[in-house]
């Protein structure tokens, strides 16, 4: 009987180990997939010059406004992630790749995914896969169709998120 225990005991480990082993891989096979999705909301952040400030002028000055909100949907999505609302961290979003599996740390894992799933849902569709940003990164905007531009700033209370429609 005293033979048995340690044969047990072994059996025991063994069993938890494959076992963590099989979950671990498919929690592996998921995080992977959702990386590989992740990669297609790829943009460049570029700075705002001459000509794009000119255009950006020319779009607050003649295009539509129809929203101007202060923390909005990209501002609570930023605090729930434990960024403060602010174009430096949108951008920080925007541009977010997941890094590789970490096989020790689920907790870093759990970190990237909710990063992750922020970004593609609030991941607007970006015609020239361009963020365009100030020097100061306090502004930002990006053209998602020809006639749509989202328009982000630093405001004292908060990311001030602005949709502009290009009239007809």
């Amino acid at each position: 009987m005293k033979k048995m225990i340690p044969i047990v005991i072994i059996v025991v480990i063994a069993v938890v180990i494959a076992s963590w082993l099989g979950l671990s891989f498919q929690i592996k096979a998921k995080y992977d997939n959702l990386k590989n999705e992740l990669s297609k909301y790829s943009v460049k952040s570029s700075p705002i010059d001459n000509k794009s400030m000119e255009y950006l002028s020319d779009v607050e000055g003649k295009w539509t406004c129809k929203l101007n909100e202060t923390n909005g949907p990209h501002s609570v999505a930023l605090k729930a992630l434990g960024l403060t609302p602010s174009v430096k961290n949108f951008i920080y979003l925007i541009n977010y790749q997941m890094p590789e599996y970490s096989w020790f740390s689920q907790k870093r894992n759990k970190e990237a995914t909710k990063f992750a799933m922020f970004k593609g849902e609030l991941f607007p569709a970006v015609m020239d896969k361009t963020i365009h940003v100030s020097a100061d990164q306090k502004i930002a905007f990006i053209i998602t169709k020809e006639s749509t531009v989202l328009v982000f700033k630093d405001d004292p209370s908060g990311l001030r998120e602005l949709i502009y429609h290009k009239n007809k």
